[in-house]
């Protein structure tokens, strides 16, 4: 199991509080930015929970200086996992048992106009288990949400497309290089589904076969906290390499004190198949991210519950180096394509910049006038936007814009005086920054034109 200490229990009751109901250039001939690839995936927005198939949360683009408080919604409805956007701005949100609102509590899959905060669309075909999930967003305007029930998939305007039976919950969903909705459940079953039918590519794979699903009350809780200690055994989103279709995930096997990255490939073909590749128990104490590729593809990016960060090659899983960061992060690192790693927040954790230097991790800068609340977003080289707050400090969050060379503040607004941490910043092309709280619901930043 996993080791237990005063720290990991502060969290876990941390989070159990907070959720109220229960309880987130060219290399080797390799794609070098960032951002959604493929074709399935959108040209641009924030089509997948962490920006794109690498799972970088970051983007090339460059990203405003300043932006302004726009909207609120969802107040006191429970999320679980960060908003995605489409082309045209929208944005997209998957939602737990709200406190208020009864009338339309039965909707866990909410739209968005991203510019006024005006609801779209809200369906009820998803069940609150869509709390774990970010929405998944193909080119042609498609939705798909996953509960522990089905993966669904919805037009741009809401209506059911079809519906294909799993076992277990998604922790969201990425597409393969031919333009398939791949996913694994929590449970450790692989599922590879036609995006037009939701027909099965290949049989559902389970990669623990004696592992079965009986729905519980709440039992998306052990996800949020890692997986040694309960029956969340991927509770991480897979990342997936759209070249080579080598897709990465976290797994942890029952009663096994550090958690697996593990390697398979996706190989298209007649009939298409997955292969093991390599795993790594490098994990200690349980998974506390996904796993991140980084922009040359030849390196993975991960933290464990041990306080480390940690690059691994991606060819084999050795791990190049490890990086004590002081404490484990609640979410996955931002990695840009300069190679500069901002990990998530944690705790009593600051904010903390890492260039990956080759054989090791250099620290750019860090900044402990704050602790960080959620996973940082990186825009062009220079810039970052995250939520903080003051030391000590249990409630009331703010949005930072800050240069990301050097870690100085260029914009500070306030967002909730009553909301204690987040999970997810999200941003669409034009610079409109998105915050869902744990508990306080999603709010909405405009850029702020420069004079």
């Amino acid at each position: 199991m996993r080791r237990t200490d005063p720290w990991r229990c502060s969290r876990a009751i941390l989070l159990f509080m907070l959720f109220v109901t229960g309880c987130g250039g060219e290399a080797d001939g390799r794609k070098s930015a960032p951002k959604p690839t493929g074709p399935a995936y959108p040209a641009t927005g924030w089509p997948v929970i962490h920006h794109d198939n690498r799972n970088t949360d970051a983007s090339d683009t460059v990203g405003p200086d300043d932006v302004s408080p726009a909207f609120r919604v969802l107040p006191f409805t429970a999320i679980g996992a960060g908003a995605t956007v489409d082309p045209e701005g929208n944005v997209y949100v998957g939602v737990g048992p709200g406190l208020s609102a009864p009338d339309e509590s039965s909707c866990h899959l909410f739209v968005f106009d991203g510019k006024t905060g005006e609801q779209l669309w809200c369906s009820d075909k998803v069940n609150d288990r869509a709390v774990t999930s970010s929405p998944t967003l193909d080119r042609n305007g498609h939705v798909y949400m996953g509960d522990n029930r089905a993966m669904n998939s919805f037009t741009r305007q809401g209506h059911l497309r079809w519906s294909r039976p799993i076992e277990g919950f998604p922790i969201s969903s990425q597409f393969t290089p031919d333009g398939h909705l791949i996913f694994i459940t929590h449970i450790g079953r692989i599922y590879v589904l036609r995006r037009d039918s939701g027909a099965h590519v290949i049989e559902p794979h389970a990669l623990l076969p004696g592992i079965s699903y009986t729905p519980a009350p709440r039992d998306y809780q052990g996800c949020l906290v890692g997986s040694s200690q309960s029956s969340c055994y991927s509770s991480n989103t897979l990342s997936i390499d759209g070249d080579t279709g080598a897709f990465y995930f976290t797994l942890t096997l029952p009663e096994d004190p550090t958690t697996r990255l593990v390697a398979m490939r996706y190989m298209a073909g007649d009939p298409p198949r997955i292969e093991h590749l390599w795993e790594n128990a490098a994990l200690e104490g349980g998974s506390a991210s996904s796993p991140n590729i980084s922009a040359d593809g030849s390196r993975l990016y991960v933290n464990d519950q041990s306080n480390h960060l940690l690059a691994l090659e991606a060819d084999t899983g050795e791990v190049i180096w490890s990086y004590d960061l002081g404490f484990s992060p609640l979410g996955s690192p931002s990695s840009s394509s300069a190679g500069v790693i901002m990990p998530s927040g944690a705790l009593g954790a600051g904010i903390v910049a890492i260039q990956d230097a080759g054989d090791h991790a250099q620290l750019l800068w860090a900044r402990t006038d704050v602790d960080l609340k959620g996973i940082p977003v990186q825009r062009g080289t220079d810039r970052a936007y995250m939520v903080v707050s003051n030391p000590g400090q249990l409630l009331g969050i703010r949005l930072l814009v800050i240069d990301a060379r050097t870690g100085a503040t260029l914009d500070d607004e306030p967002i909730g005086s009553l909301e204690g941490i987040t999970v997810g910043t999200t941003m669409s092309e034009a610079g409109h920054v998105y915050v869902p709280g744990l508990l306080g619901g999603l709010w909405g930043f405009s850029p702020v034109p420069n004079p």
